[in-house]
């Protein structure tokens, strides 16, 4: 987790120096307030939040709106249980770290869900993976839950983006 942390504290600097805003979801509490703690020494400039399923749905709301409001160069690190689920404001987000990787499938779509919104930035999201440890196991595990990657690419809906890309979808284009 060190390895990760280190990593995607030199990704989100960029960012925090162009004045924009890093999402990130973790899989344990314990780990959200010691990233944070690294966030709020590297990053001393930028507003930040941790936010885990320790503190009331109302708290976590008005975090997520704090986020999305703030102006400047913000973080924000959370449990993906807590927040990566059913919260709309991230998608104002130019980065979104997925740092420990979830149990279930579903709940990687979900988190990464958050900055697929109405708003959006075009978020870059980034998983990163530490060689040698228990992420290999589970980007494997995950791999399999949703298929090979040329079964994901065929999915209904981002065959029909690649039809509209090719041209297609659009007939005058086929005439000529």
């Amino acid at each position: 987790c060190s390895r990760k942390r280190r990593a995607t504290i030199l990704k989100s600097e960029p960012v925090l120096s162009a004045g924009e805003k890093v999402v990130i979801f973790m899989g344990r509490k314990p780990m959200v307030e010691h990233w944070a703690a690294d966030f709020r020494k590297r990053f001393d400039g930028a507003t930040g939040w941790a936010v885990t399923g320790d503190d009331s749905a109302r708290e976590r709301d008005r975090v997520i709106d704090a986020f999305a409001d703030c102006s400047g160069p913000a973080w924000l690190i959370g449990t993906g249980h807590s927040i990566g689920t059913s919260k709309d404001g991230m998608q104002c987000a130019r980065l979104g770290v997925v740092a420990q990787i979830p149990e279930r499938a579903i709940h990687f779509f979900q988190w990464t869900g958050r900055f697929d919104r109405h708003g959006g930035v075009g978020t870059e999201i980034w998983i990163p993976i530490a060689e040698g440890t228990q992420d290999d196991r589970e980007v494997t595990r995950l791999t399999a839950a949703f298929g090979p990657i040329t079964q994901f690419v065929n999915a209904p809906e981002l065959v029909a983006m690649a039809e509209k890309l090719d041209g297609v979808d659009d007939p005058t284009l086929i005439d000529s």
